[in-house]
């Protein structure tokens, strides 16, 4: 709405002509009866033209005239005195009412311009009290209009039959006049509703001239036959017979209309009073263009809010794997916090065989339900990825870089073709070699507590985010970890959280909070630590940015109670040395004149250590100084624990594909037959040359 509203000049409510008739008929009755006498001569002068109403003489000889008058030390001549009174409407000057005296005296000549003044201010009070009366009137017309739309029945009072109502009030009762609603749509103003009869005004300037009013919020009269009226910027395309009229409003939340009414007849119509009502009707149009507008903004935004609760739940369970649980070589804890209950972060879990536990933890390039999608993606094409590698292997040798590159192979094309990229970590801790391997794609650092150390140190990877480059090839690190080490896993929302000052939380304050707490405190408690730390410094628990955390703690590797049958042997790296590993087998298996195992499982067993010995014998000890292997076996109460120590090259398992059983390749066999002959077997690695090898057999 206007924040002023400022009628055009008064002028077209009374004539100059009017005033002149008004003024003279005052006058008529005071001061023209009196002027002969005194010797003045008065005259009205509006928009050039000059009216005398008190004449004594000419003009030429009033002029002329002088009046000697006695003085001290001589005589003063004194000429014609002349006193002009402006004459106003509305704070306007309209013309002019002048005093011409020559005889009079000074005193006789200020009293009648006293009654001269008097009367134009009387005049002008009269004409303040009628206009007063006439925006009452007008307010009063506004007040029952607004009344008349609320008043509507609940049938009419869709958009669309208020704004019909409402051309149809602005121009009731006043013949040859049409109307209608314009609406700003799209940075345009068009027709919302067209008055009762065809057609509109014609000219091709009125989209313009809407634009003007709205901009400049104030109303537009245009009649070209009217002085000081509004002129379009192409007069000669407008009739001259043409009057028109554009009431703006605007709506604080940025709806902007104009009602606009048009007529052809020369009729009185566009007074200060039309303009009021006019105006008051308008803002009525757009404010219930603008409830309409926000109701269906707020359904919406209903709507939206239910299909976020249910995408939330979604992202929880497809994007935010649950924590393990019950590890024994390990203890886990997680957060996540979306900023906008659908986030791009995701968590996963991949617990597939008892001593390895793999944590993928990312985040896709963005917020919201697209990110959430991609993260969902990802997610599932890790899935597909470890369910086929474990089909090929059932012990899933393949290493976290294998697993990475797989994944990449299949989703690159794709992210580039949806403008994405991923930053993620995968990292498999393996509790038997006592590391964590990872492949770290552009995501933060993971952050390893040492307890021995009471030090936190930052690990890197080598690799860009998934979607970066179909070239990248992708490498994993291996770090060793000991007993009491905390690996802590986390997304860039929470080192880049601000606080009301734009201050970073950054990564210092997080490697402080760790120190100061991990080397006792549980997963658990830690997470919570991070969470209440990053809450007090933001203030609140509204955040920009997905927040995603693992904390995982090591633990030392149980080891199974012992029923005390262990025995040892050590041989000579020498291929004729196989039957003595499968002989001290049997041993084991047959303790106190008892086979602990029947005849299948030993067969099997005896034909992985088999296999493992070959193998060291000929790939890992070939080349070395009189190379010894020791044997070690234990038999306990669920298993059997079959132990090979040698000092040689280490065995990467990982590094080996799986066979090809339609003959193609030989390679890959002994791996293969090793996994389906015993219940676990880990290769490891200590450093300097020394290696060993587990297996297990259980005894049901």
């Amino acid at each position: 709405m206007p924040t002023s509203l400022e009628p055009p000049p008064r002028t077209t409510d009374i004539s100059r002509g009017e005033i002149l008739q008004i003024l003279r008929r005052e006058l008529a009755a005071t001061v023209i009866p009196l002027a002969p006498l005194l010797g003045c001569s008065i005259e009205l002068e509006i928009d050039g033209e000059i009216d005398r109403i008190a004449p004594v003489l000419d003009r030429s000889e009033l002029c002329s005239i002088t009046t000697d008058r006695p003085v001290a030390g001589g005589v003063f001549q004194e000429t014609s005195k002349v006193v002009e009174i402006p004459i106003q409407s509305d704070g306007c000057n309209v013309g002019l009412c002048r005093i011409d005296a020559s005889e009079s005296r000074p005193e006789v000549v200020e009293a009648i311009e006293r009654i001269v003044r008097g009367q134009l201010e009387r005049i002008s009070l009269e004409r303040q009290e009628s206009l007063l009366l006439t925006e009452l009137a007008a307010c009063w017309e506004s007040l029952e209009a607004l009344y008349d739309v609320h008043a509507l029945p609940e049938a009419c009072r869709s958009t669309d039959a208020i704004i019909d109502w409402i051309r149809n009030r602005v121009i009731e009762g006043q013949s040859g006049l049409e109307s209608e609603f314009w609406l700003e749509v799209d940075g345009r103003f068009i027709p919302k509703a067209i008055g009762r009869r065809e057609g509109r005004p014609p000219s091709a300037d009125i989209e313009a001239l809407i634009e003007r009013s709205v901009a400049e919020d104030r109303w537009i009269v245009v009649d070209p036959l009217r002085p000081g009226s509004t002129l379009p910027d192409h007069p000669e395309r407008w009739s001259r017979d043409l009057r028109l009229l554009v009431a703006p409003s605007n709506a604080r939340h940025g709806t902007r209309g104009a009602l606009v009414v048009w007529g052809t007849e020369r009729t009185r119509c566009f007074d200060s009073r039309m303009l009021r009502h006019a105006q008051s009707l308008a803002t009525q149009a757009v404010m219930a263009l603008e409830g309409d507008r926000l109701s269906q903004a707020a359904l919406q935004h209903e709507l939206v809010q239910e299909e976020m609760e249910i995408g939330s739940e979604m992202q929880r369970i497809l994007l935010l794997g649950d924590k393990p649980s019950a590890l024994g070589f390990a203890q886990v804890a997680s957060l996540a916090i979306p900023s906008q209950k659908l986030g791009g972060d995701f968590l996963e879990f991949f617990h597939l065989s008892g001593m390895h536990l793999d944590i993928l933890i990312g985040d896709v390039m963005g917020k919201g339900l697209r990110a959430s999608l991609v993260g969902a993606a990802i997610t599932r094409q890790f899935h597909r990825t470890l369910c086929s590698l474990v089909t090929a292997d059932p012990n899933c040798h393949a290493a976290p870089e294998t697993i990475v590159s797989s994944v990449h192979e299949g989703v690159a094309r794709r992210l580039a073709e949806f403008d994405s990229f991923v930053t993620l970590d995968y990292a498999r801790v393996d509790a038997f070699r006592g590391r964590l391997d990872y492949v770290d794609c552009g995501h933060p650092p993971i952050l390893h507590f040492r307890k021995a150390l009471g030090r936190c140190d930052a690990l890197y990877g080598k690799n860009v985010p998934l979607g970066f480059s179909d070239l990248e090839v992708y490498e994993q690190v291996s770090v060793p970890y000991e007993d009491g080490d905390v690996f802590v896993f986390y997304s860039d929302g929470v080192t880049e959280l601000r606080n009301a000052a734009g201050e970073l939380f950054g990564m210092e304050r997080l490697i402080a909070l760790i120190e100061s707490t991990a080397a006792e405190a549980s997963p658990d408690s830690l997470t919570k630590s991070i969470r209440r730390a990053l809450m007090d410094f933001a203030g609140g628990e509204q955040t920009d940015d997905d927040l995603t955390l693992v904390v995982v703690r090591m633990s030392r590797v149980p080891v199974p109670e012992s029923s005390g049958l262990a025995k040892t042997i050590e041989i000579p790296s020498d291929l004729e040395q196989l039957e003595a590993c499968r002989s001290f087998i049997r041993s084991i298996c047959m303790q106190r004149g008892r086979q602990i195992l029947d005849e299948d499982a030993i067969g099997l067993l005896e034909l992985a250590v088999t296999e493992v010995a070959s193998n060291i014998m000929i790939h890992g000890q070939a080349g070395f100084d009189d190379p010894r292997i020791r044997l070690e076996g234990e038999v306990f109460d669920d298993s059997v624990l079959v132990r090979f120590d040698y000092a040689g090259r280490s065995f990467d398992p990982t590094a080996t594909r799986p066979p090809d059983f339609d003959g193609s390749r030989e390679s890959g066999f002994g791996v293969y037959l090793t996994s389906q002959c015993v219940d676990q077997v880990n290769y490891n690695c200590k450093g300097d040359g020394a290696n060993f090898i587990v297996m297990i057999k259980n005894r049901n």
